[in-house]
């Protein structure tokens, strides 16, 4: 048990390292790209536009990423991605045109774009449910680490030896941290017995849903039995499905929610916003910002209120997320410009109209 939780904490040190570089290479160009502009004789749009070439090749190897670290493992994908990303960092040291930088900073960021990925597959495997809100809080230190360090180490490098120099030994930095993951990475053994979820099948899972997501707790045995009034599923009908406990049982529990798929799937979720209000069943649509915006009860709880201004008419502006039955709040539109001119230079700074 100690060479575990040892081990868990040993993973996520490695996810944070890998994570915090990906953004020490994003970055490092922030620091340096005023002297790279000027010795190269880049305009300021094609210094920016080094920065928009990492996240080309960010955004397309993301998915892929995801889909090679369950196929190959996270040892090998992620060791590969970091690796990827420092080689190229290095090679910006050798860059002396536009097109050279920004095909370089693609592949710089075609190797970032798996990191975010491996870490969470890293973070599931490794730590029980209970653990993984904190282990998501330390792994998202990694982008502000990698920031901070990128413009710290960045510019000392910059001032006391040359641009190439902080290219090369962020990227150097990047190279040892994949070694380091190759090295003390493991692969999770694969369960056998588990169902095989593909990219497929999660995307028709979510397009299949009418309305999209839709929660329902009926968890209690009285909650599930005013539930089946309005199905006659029969694996939710199943008499042995009545008792609580046997309902919690790890075999029957995917089973009953994939019953339960299936149902929610016949309707939309307005529909079942209706049904469950109807029978008492705590539960409803998973509301986007649109619905939320045009429901009755958040402009009940003053939420959202319309105020007339001038030359608009009603617009619709948040309210207050708190109310207090003691006291009535006071809502008004913002001022005109100018509208207060008169009380400001003449009553506060005691100003004439000339």
């Amino acid at each position: 048990m100690q060479k575990r939780t040892s081990a868990k904490w040993l993973m996520l040190l490695l996810m944070l390292a890998a994570f915090s570089v990906t953004f020490m290479t994003r970055f490092v160009w922030s620091p340096v790209s005023g002297t790279v502009q000027e010795l190269l004789g880049l305009s300021n749009t094609a210094a920016g536009a080094f920065m928009s070439a990492f996240f080309i090749g960010y955004v397309i190897t993301q998915i892929p990423g995801g889909v090679l670290a369950d196929r190959l493992g996270v040892k090998f994908v992620l060791s590969a991605g970091v690796l990827v990303t420092g080689l190229a960092s290095v090679g910006m040291s050798f860059i002396t045109t536009y097109t050279q930088g920004f095909v370089v900073r693609i592949i710089t960021g075609l190797g970032a774009g798996v990191v975010m990925a491996c870490c969470t597959k890293v973070i599931s495997e490794y730590f029980e449910q209970k653990d993984r809100g904190i282990a998501f809080g330390i792994l998202l230190v990694g982008p502000t680490l990698g920031l901070t360090i990128a413009n710290k180490l960045g510019a000392y490098l910059l001032t006391s030896y040359n641009w190439q120099t902080a290219f090369r030994i962020t990227g150097y930095i990047a190279i040892a941290i994949a070694v380091l993951i190759f090295v003390a990475v493991r692969n999770a053994r694969k369960a056998g017995s588990a169902e095989k979820v593909t990219l497929l099948s999660g995307i028709k899972a979510v397009f299949t849903t009418r309305n999209l997501l839709v929660i329902c707790l009926a968890g209690q045995d009285s909650l599930f039995e005013r539930l089946l009034t309005i199905t006659d599923d029969p694996i939710l009908n199943d008499p042995k499905f009545r008792d609580h406990d046997t309902r919690l049982l790890p075999e029957n529990y995917t089973i009953i929610n994939d019953a339960l798929e299936r149902v929610i799937q016949t309707r939309t979720g307005d529909e079942w916003d209706e049904i469950f209000d109807r029978i008492g069943v705590p539960g409803g649509k998973v509301k986007d910002l649109g619905d939320v915006m045009k429901s009755p009860a958040t402009h009940a709880r003053k939420a959202t209120i319309q105020l007339e201004v001038p030359g608009l008419g009603p617009v619709t502006f948040p309210g207050t997320p708190l109310n207090f039955s003691d006291e009535e709040l006071e809502f008004s539109p913002a001022p005109e410009l100018g509208q207060n001119n008169q009380e400001i230079y003449g009553g506060l700074l005691g100003l004439s109209d000339e």
